[in-house]
């Protein structure tokens, strides 16, 4: 199993620990890192955790994340996305190392016919994600499970959904929702 955003592993970690899957995490936050590791353990997982946030493509080694004090699921990219830091107007802000999840494919030699389900929850980030992603796009056939907030996208990036669907239609997914 890939999660890819995967703050504490509510999504990933119950769904490996109760069938036996090995977990990759790509997590970028040094203060959620801690507890994703611990439900890791706490599990018994095989699993690894990389500290990267992905992008279209490298443009710089780090990026800041804006941390939500309140929800770690919450943290995003994206300055406004975060509620706790307009409402507190108290920026909390973590350097964060950037990767294409083609690098980490390359670098970690995932054999891209194992992967049994891909989970992207990036808080507004998703196109980028996938585009910094096309050659597992090309050939990956598991699923691939998205969130995605079509409010939140419009309101602070004024985008809608249309490059996420195109990309997924342009290798031929099929999608629900």
């Amino acid at each position: 199993i890939v999660d890819i955003g995967a703050n504490i592993g509510s999504a990933s970690v119950p769904v490996c620990a109760k069938y036996g899957y090995q977990l990759l995490a790509i997590e970028p936050s040094k203060t959620t890192l801690p507890l994703l590791a611990s439900n890791i353990l706490n599990n018994e997982l095989k699993a690894k955790i990389l500290p990267y946030t992905l992008v279209d493509e490298v443009r710089e080694d780090y990026i800041k994340l804006f941390i939500n004090k309140g929800n770690t699921g919450a943290n995003s990219l994206i300055e406004e996305w975060n509620p706790s830091l307009i409402k507190n107007n108290a920026k909390r802000i973590e350097y964060v190392p950037t990767k294409t999840f083609d690098q980490i494919v390359k670098e970690e030699k995932i054999d891209v016919g194992s992967v049994l389900m891909t989970k992207i929850d990036v808080e507004g980030m998703e196109e980028a994600v996938l585009k910094g992603s096309i050659e597992f796009l090309a050939v990956n056939d598991a699923p691939i499970i998205l969130e995605y907030r079509l409010d939140a996208v419009r309101k602070y990036q004024d985008k809608d959904m249309q490059g996420v669907l195109n990309m997924f239609e342009s290798f031929d997914y099929s999608l629900y929702g």
